[in-house]
């Protein structure tokens, strides 16, 4: 779920449910909690890392994409 912080940023939120879901099972508010201690020292910072790096273009690529693909369909 993307919500907006106090300052504006879009920020993502994981719920119960979805953290519910992937861990395959009921979790207490206990686990929640040490789950939300957890991440930040877990792979996941280094997937998020690794999709960004490899399925999501910057924008200063995705303009040289669409250059190039300009480029390519314009006649010489």
């Amino acid at each position: 779920m993307t919500t907006r912080d106090m300052f504006g940023h879009l920020t993502v939120s994981i719920t119960r449910e979805q953290l519910e879901s992937w861990a395959g099972r009921t979790l207490t508010d206990d686990e929640v909690y040490r789950l939300d201690d957890c991440v930040p020292d877990s792979s996941i910072p280094d997937a998020i890392d690794a999709i960004v790096s490899e399925r999501m273009p910057t924008p200063d690529e995705d303009e040289d994409d669409d250059e190039g693909e300009q480029a390519e369909s314009t006649p010489a």
